[in-house]
């Protein structure tokens, strides 16, 4: 069912700055976790013996890994269930002066407003509490940057969260796979990390390549192509013309970085029976 009330841009950026907000909260509860149970997980993982360092590196990927649990939990349940992924009209119904979002997808995405803003703060927190932290690379500090700009420029103009949130849910989805892979290498199971990191290749090509061409970079191409040529000058739908070169852009980057899962896959060492 629908929202009580419409929503419009002013109550829309409103709910950004609730989705940072709870990113803040989702990092204190993170941090306890961080400091207690997976602290206490990691040194189990790793024996009495083990760098000190390594255990916080291993604490650091536990608690990236939950978080992505959490984010691809709460698509995986909720978006298959709006109208935006079994009809490809749907996407771009809701496109309109004054919008009213669905609860469902209002809770997507202050979950994954919450969870990137919270993983920038707990890498912090982890370094200034246990310290030997991996520090974020530049290009994961990007990478978070420019999804929460995304985030909250879709929520902030209303219209785009259907589509949003399909893009959400079909990069989640390889993620968790990664950290899994991540988490079973710093323990020191090696045999696990491999197939792991295997099924990350395989939900990789499955979710981005497949799944999010069609469900929305394919599903936008027809909605802007149905109402004229592209240009602005022949196409009324601008804003939606920018965000299917957002798109574009976005599938080009998920088939490089597959590239190089291939490459890593083939030029991985051979390990020596043990």
């Amino acid at each position: 069912m629908w929202c009580d009330c419409a929503l419009g841009r002013v109550d829309c950026w409103r709910l950004v700055a609730l989705g940072g907000l709870a990113g803040v909260a989702w990092a204190a509860l993170q941090a306890l976790l961080n400091l207690t149970l997976f602290h206490a997980a990691a040194k189990l993982a790793l024996g009495g013996g083990a760098a000190r360092g390594d255990c916080v590196k291993l604490v650091q990927q536990l608690s990236e890994l939950s978080t992505y649990a959490v984010m691809f939990g709460v698509g995986l349940v909720l978006v298959p269930h709006t109208p935006c992924f079994s009809d490809a009209t749907a996407c771009w119904e809701e496109v309109r002066p004054v919008t009213t979002l669905r609860p469902e997808l209002l809770l997507v995405y202050l979950v994954q407003l919450g969870g990137y803003c919270q993983m920038l703060l707990s890498e912090r927190v982890l370094r200034w509490t246990l310290g030997g932290t991996e520090p974020l690379k530049l290009d994961v500090i990007v990478h978070h940057a420019i999804t929460l700009i995304l985030l909250g420029g879709s929520l902030g103009s209303g219209p785009y969260t259907p589509i949003g949130a399909l893009v959400t849910l079909t990069h989640d989805t390889s993620t968790i796979f990664l950290k899994l892979a991540r988490v079973l290498q710093l323990s020191g199971a090696t045999r696990m990390a491999v197939p792991a990191f295997g099924l990350f290749a395989l939900s990789f090509f499955a979710a981005r390549l497949v799944g999010f061409a069609y469900l929305a970079l394919y599903r936008s191409y027809v909605y802007v192509r149905s109402h004229g040529p592209f240009g602005f000058s022949t196409n009324p739908l601008h804003a939606a013309q920018s965000l299917l070169v957002v798109l574009v852009v976005l599938y080009l980057l998920d088939c490089f970085w597959f590239l190089k899962i291939v490459q890593t896959i083939l030029n991985r060492p051979k390990q020596k029976g043990h």
